[in-house]
């Protein structure tokens, strides 16, 4: 959770950590904003895709921003994927598009050669 925080602290692309704590022993819950524009893997799987060039690059504009976000804190997400690749609204054009990168739950710094590669 410490890396999410300072992450969403100082990167407008990854999504905010609202709160984070124990429901009881093992169970980690974690509380973010709605993302109702869902993630990029529902929308692929959905057929329904973002249907313009000019959106689909302002989504891939954002998505690189975030990561090189992340990289210049020395932050290495290390499970990127659609299904971690929120929209916070809907999508209707190029000026709607809302990138949020979630679940950090894999992200290490850079140089911390105490995490395992897979």
């Amino acid at each position: 959770m410490r890396i999410q925080a300072k992450a969403a602290a100082r990167n407008e692309y990854v999504i905010d950590l609202i709160d984070w704590g124990f429901a009881c022993p093992g169970f980690l819950y974690a509380v973010m904003p709605l993302c109702a524009g869902g993630s990029l893997k529902s929308i692929i799987a959905d057929g329904v895709g973002v249907a313009d060039a000019a959106t689909r690059l302002e989504v891939m504009r954002q998505l690189a921003a975030g990561v090189a976000g992340l990289h210049a804190d020395d932050i290495c997400h290390s499970d990127l994927k659609p299904a971690n690749v929120l929209l916070a609204r809907p999508v209707s054009g190029p000026g709607d598009v809302a990138v949020r990168i979630a679940d950090l739950g894999s992200a290490r710094f850079l140089g911390d050669t105490t995490a395992t590669q897979t």
